[in-house]
């Protein structure tokens, strides 16, 4: 009886330590839970946007980017033509242009799609 109430407040210790001060949990590649909005962005509203987001990269470059990428947890952090994706390089979800999703007709041109 003993070792049971160990065992049960070990668990309730683990869960209180493992839930602390994260907002949202997603999962990366390897369908691991990981704490992807820990309160340190503002919380929006959840929304799921068209499309679908690009293959996972294989390998990472030591290219230069020009702007850091958007974090997020999910689309509703990111420009509408964009999806909340995870990033292995990154080890984090970005926001990542979407995939299979025409882009948008602007009619101030009238010459089709941007």
């Amino acid at each position: 009886m003993a070792v049971l109430r160990i065992v049960v407040v070990a668990v309730a210790i683990v869960a209180c330590v493992v839930g602390q001060d994260c907002v949202h949990w997603c999962k990366d590649d390897q369908a691991r839970l990981y704490c992807c909005h820990d309160g340190n962005r503002p919380i929006v509203e959840p929304e799921v946007h068209p499309g679908t987001c690009p293959p996972i990269r294989k390998q990472c470059t030591d290219a230069l980017r020009v702007q850091s990428p958007q974090v997020c947890s999910d689309d509703g952090e990111c420009g509408y033509s964009s999806k909340c994706c995870f990033d292995k390089c990154l080890d984090h979800h970005t926001c990542k242009p979407a995939q299979g999703v025409a882009p948008p007709f602007d009619v101030r041109q009238g010459l089709g799609r941007v």
